[in-house]
């Protein structure tokens, strides 16, 4: 997901009970499944239903994915209205930057029918720099609530008495350090409701660029390091390592997902040849980065189609199998059944 946007509070209530029974009857037969969307953000607005039509003409399902407390609701109540939506429920690394990770709630709706994963969680250090340039830390940004999550930043109050100084004084690099911790420190809470609950984790990692303190890789690896020995399942949504990366997520049992940026770019071709099949999931991230020939356009599932051609043609394999095999892996690995 490439940036936070807020739920969508549009129902599908105005749907006569008629036409809901007809869109039904597309979920019969789902060639495809869009591994990561964000139906729940409002993006979609009152075209959601267009979206949803669109998405079972082209016999699709979905899972929904969170970004903060209120689309990881959200994303559970489209998916107990809508059979071939399913919901994983977490925090984006930058989500919730203006209040504590509260665990008990996200933990009431890793409880709820049809929620399939957990996140989109995991460390993002692509803005680093941004956040932490002294240029841009105001004083409230230097609060941090008494025995809460360490570093928050944006939009807090230096006048509750809730909050104590915690960054007077600190360089860019102390600073880099605190939200990196910030971040840690959400994503364990993810790792320990994926364990306690036996659910997948949707992992997120980006990288830094040009940023000499935390390299290219060092998100990957630090992802990759608190992973190690969890003895937790999951999926590297929108995958953007190289192969040696790659092998080290494959090793330990995760998978691989790829959007549209692979129709239009050939970074990932590689990686897409070399993973086994059976490790490889497509999705769209949508609103984002809609693949070719939809680029520039707002995203949809029913586009995942364009993704799962495009990966039966850089290996080189017949489009049929490969649409099969990336089916029976969403299946398999989210344990959904439709």
């Amino acid at each position: 997901m490439a940036g936070i946007r807020s739920a969508n509070s549009s129902h599908l209530s105005c749907i006569s009970s008629s036409l809901y029974y007809i869109l039904i009857l597309y979920t019969i037969y789902m060639e495809y499944i869009d591994i990561h969307s964000h139906l729940s953000f409002k993006d979609y607005g009152p075209e959601l239903l267009g979206v949803l039509i669109n998405m079972r003409a082209n016999n699709t399902a979905t899972i929904s994915v969170g970004g903060d407390y209120e689309s990881s609701k959200e994303s559970v109540r489209l998916a107990q209205e809508n059979p071939d939506i399913f919901a994983c429920v977490g925090c984006h690394p930058e989500g919730d930057l203006d209040q504590n990770f509260d665990v008990a709630k996200y933990e009431e709706l890793v409880k709820m029918p049809k929620v399939v994963a957990i996140g989109e969680c995991g460390l993002d250090y692509f803005r680093l720099a941004d956040k932490t340039s002294n240029k841009n830390i105001t004083s409230s940004d230097c609060h941090s609530r008494a025995g809460g999550n360490p570093g928050l930043l944006n939009s807090l109050d230096p006048n509750n008495e809730d909050w104590i100084p915690a960054c007077a004084g600190m360089t860019e690099g102390d600073l880099m350090k605190r939200e990196i911790s910030r971040q840690k420190e959400v994503f364990w809470a993810h790792i320990s409701l994926a364990k306690k609950y036996n659910k997948p984790l949707m992992i997120h990692v980006r990288d830094a660029v040009k940023n000499t303190l935390y390299p290219q890789g060092q998100a990957y690896n630090d992802v990759l390091a608190m992973l190690e020995g969890q003895g937790v399942k999951g999926n590297i949504h929108f995958f953007a390592g190289n192969w040696e990366v790659a092998q080290k997520f494959l090793a330990i049992g995760f998978t691989l997902s790829f959007t549209g940026v692979i129709t239009f770019a050939h970074s990932y071709d590689e990686v897409i040849k070399k993973t086994p099949l059976n490790m490889i999931m497509a999705e769209t991230d949508a609103p984002y980065v809609a693949p070719v020939p939809y680029r520039g356009q707002r995203n949809e599932p029913a586009y995942v189609h364009k993704v799962v051609e495009k990966i039966a043609e850089i290996r080189g394999e017949d489009i049929l199998w490969v649409k099969h095999q990336l089916l029976e892996n969403s299946k398999k690995y989210f344990s959904i059944q439709i």
